[in-house]
């Protein structure tokens, strides 16, 4: 089976064009559901190939500042009584 994203064999992406010509992504497994709450989606879409990946690069990039996000505020966060460490 080749790849979707030709020289990346391991892509979370699975990505394909339409009858119609339209470029359509969707990724193999859900975001975060805290990411999809906030607007993460799980399939995009584009004009050309380039739009796509773009789509796909704001999908991941959001995501990836909402986790950095949780995890500063978990570590910001202070020990109560009974935590484990």
């Amino acid at each position: 089976m080749a790849p979707d994203f030709p020289g990346i064999p391991s892509s979370p992406w699975h990505m394909w064009r339409s009858d119609a010509g339209r470029w359509w992504a969707t990724r193999a497994r859900r975001f975060d559901p805290d990411d999809e709450y906030e607007g993460a989606y799980r399939t995009v879409d584009g004009d050309t190939q380039l739009d796509l990946v773009r789509s796909i690069a704001q999908q991941e990039s959001a995501a990836a500042v909402r986790l950095a996000t949780r995890l500063a505020r978990t570590e910001e966060a202070p020990l109560r009584t009974g935590d484990a460490c």
